[in-house]
């Protein structure tokens, strides 16, 4: 203990609980028992390290698992979304991993992931780990194949996704299992809904599939394949 000023002391102690008893003395020089009063000041602000590595485990249309990678002393996490400009509190968990549901395909979803410890009641925060993803994109109809001679062009025809997407992937074979591909490409825009390949080879069955992606922050998610046709090139 440090002596501050007429009586007052000061501790530097670890984390814990504690108990304080002060006892009055009859003192001889003042010739009688000291009485008075106490006023006992406890200040507490722990710190706690903040989660790290927070990534999307499982990603799928309406759904999304978060994991992070969590810290030693913490009693749990709060798991929280930004929604207009605000964070929200999603989940709280003692877990390092949790599923968020009912979200839209394809769509842009901004997470932070806080610790916490909790001392007589009371939670005290980490700083937060953010993460800036997607759901993963509706899964494409394809509705046609259209074969021209001219160029030997054959052109996909599929259905706007729902939700969000940035555009499509196209992806031509020569076999049905898609282990032979001999053409791909993309299409940004999610209200495009065809693209015409050209240079195949007349008479050759081809097999075309199609999928929607989404892009932030430069890295392309995308969603499932959608149903394959297949036509023989003029």
């Amino acid at each position: 203990a440090r002596n501050l000023y007429h009586g007052e002391y000061e501790w530097t102690l670890p984390a814990g609980t504690y108990y304080l008893v002060l006892q009055y003395d009859y003192n001889p020089y003042w010739g009688f028992d000291q009485e008075g009063s106490c006023a006992l000041s406890v200040s507490y602000n722990p710190s706690i390290a903040a989660p790290s590595n927070l990534k999307v485990s499982t990603r799928n249309r309406t759904s999304l698992k978060l994991s992070w990678t969590g810290v030693s002393n913490a009693d749990g996490y709060k798991l929280q979304q930004k929604i207009n400009g605000t964070w929200k509190t999603k989940v709280t968990t003692s877990s390092r991993y949790t599923t968020i549901s009912n979200l839209t395909p394809g769509k842009n979803y901004y997470f932070r992931v806080r610790a916490y410890i909790n001392v007589d009641g009371k939670n005290y925060y980490s700083l937060g780990r953010t993460l800036t993803t997607c759901t993963k994109p509706a899964t494409v109809t394809l509705s046609g194949l259209s074969r021209y001679s001219s160029g030997h062009k054959i052109k996909a025809t599929w259905k706007k996704v729902s939700g969000y997407a940035s555009g499509y992937q196209i992806y031509w074979s020569r076999n049905s299992s898609f282990s032979n591909v001999v053409a791909k490409t993309t299409v940004s825009g999610q209200s495009t809904t065809s693209y015409t390949g050209k240079n195949f080879t007349k008479g050759r069955r081809y097999y075309v599939k199609v999928r929607a992606y989404k892009t932030v922050n430069g890295t392309k998610y995308y969603g499932s394949w959608s149903n394959v046709k297949s036509i023989v090139c003029k």
